[in-house]
């Protein structure tokens, strides 16, 4: 694919000329999620190589596997079911900020028919991420991963024969990927265990805890774990929404992650959560949470237990209550994780969240970006007044550490399509 010499958000109807899509489904993906994705390569200050370097990675590689448009299968990757969410990450002591995507492949390469359940349309994605010859890539990890979370094709025909209600825990197997400026395309898979629940009768502990068990040789993470997995049985944290992540890098420099959800939406789960239940302390914890806790004040999310619907938020009706989510991340050799909170904001009315975040980053000392992040979202959503939306701005994730930091990034609804507006 070629690509214009220069881009910005008027042209991007003459750099969709210059793509050759195979089919219609393909077309309109591109036509209906590329738009937000450049406007946040532009807002982040990717060259205009990178812009084309990315933009082609989408375009070519990422699209074809997102099926049948419109959707015939939803995603669990959004509260509306849509299978791929852009976000931006900042750094408070960092670089430039980090594009990311995030996806579901719903169909392969050579096909636009949706296939439920398929792990083997994950794996043909895997196969021409493998052929792309990404600097660094490594998948060593994912046949140990699959063959502890993903159903196989006897559990695939139990499922279908006995028509379980799938309905929120279909999702086996989402990419991520982020757009380093100065790097190569990192790679992360994240691996759902909630099917391979419903038909072997296991819990997701059980599963989960196989899996680093059996990952132990070539990532070794079994004494952090083993940290992390008492608290989250003390707190009762496990469920059937509990998923697994990794890096596909070289397996010793590889994270693993244990994400997390709860419906108890208040700055004390927050302070138990940070701190694995107090297991985690010392002036870096503090000051973390220090910051997250000022970050919750600013965005204004009320302090309460939710009741939350197992279900997508795909209409102007349908329930916008989300869960409070994080991960624990795990490192060969580290024994204490680093926690990751997710902030759930889709819900919450978009301008409110949006000041409350550029308010957060200006108290930190990134006034740059903080003086002009309204302007930032609001060019990314054009079309819609955020006074009156509540579902633009999905997620607020924050991590901290001494060297980078404050670590927060912004999840934004991903389509130029609002299929709540009435």
């Amino acid at each position: 694919m070629h690509f214009p010499c220069s881009l910005n958000p008027t042209s991007f109807e003459s750099l969709t000329e210059t793509l050759k899509f195979p089919n219609e489904s393909w077309k309109q993906w591109w036509c209906k999620t590329g738009p937000i994705l450049v406007k946040l390569l532009i807002s982040s200050n990717y060259s205009i190589e990178r812009q084309h370097q990315y933009l082609e990675f989408y375009a070519r590689v990422v699209v074809p596997f997102l099926g049948p448009y419109p959707q015939v299968v939803r995603s669990t990757l959004t509260r509306s079911g849509l299978p791929v969410e852009f976000s931006a990450n900042y750094q408070q002591h960092g670089k430039q900020p980090t594009v990311r995507i995030a996806f579901e492949p719903l169909s392969g390469a050579r096909g636009t028919e949706a296939i439920a359940y398929d792990r083997d349309i994950a794996k043909e994605f895997l196969s021409t991420l493998s052929e792309l010859d990404l600097k660094g890539f490594d998948s060593r990890l994912w046949d140990t991963v699959s063959r502890n979370i993903h159903i196989n094709a006897t559990e695939k025909v139990i499922l279908e024969k006995n028509r379980v209600d799938d309905t929120y825990v279909r999702t086996q197997t989402l990419f991520g990927f982020d757009f380093v400026g100065d790097g190569p395309i990192s790679v992360k898979v994240y691996a759902f265990p909630g099917l391979k629940c419903k038909v072997s009768g296991q819990s997701s502990r059980e599963l989960l805890t196989n899996t680093v068990k059996d990952l132990q040789r070539q990532v070794d993470c079994a004494e952090v774990f083993s940290m992390v997995d008492r608290y989250l049985q003390e707190s009762n944290s496990y469920n059937p929404y509990t998923f697994f992540s990794w890096d596909c890098i070289e397996p010793l420099k590889c994270r693993l992650k244990v994400y997390m959800c709860s419906a108890s939406m208040t700055r004390a789960k927050l302070e138990e959560v940070w701190s694995l239940g107090s297991r985690l302390q010392g002036p870096s914890v503090d000051n973390g949470l220090r910051y997250l806790l000022q970050l919750f004040d600013h965005i204004q999310i009320p302090d309460r237990e939710l009741e939350i619907k197992v279900e997508h938020d795909d209409r102007s009706d349908t329930s916008k209550t989300t869960p409070l989510m994080w991960n624990y991340e795990m490192r060969s050799g580290d024994p204490s994780p680093l926690t990751k909170i997710y902030l759930p904001v889709h819900g919450e009315n978009d301008l409110k969240i949006a000041i409350g975040i550029a308010h957060f980053m200006e108290e930190i000392g990134m006034v740059n970006i903080g003086k002009s992040y309204l302007d930032m979202i609001q060019s990314y959503f054009p079309e819609n007044d955020l006074e009156k939306t509540d579902r633009l701005t999905s997620w607020i994730s924050f991590a901290f550490t001494e060297k980078i930091g404050v670590y927060i990034s912004i999840y934004y609804h991903s389509s130029i399509d609002n299929p709540w507006k009435t």
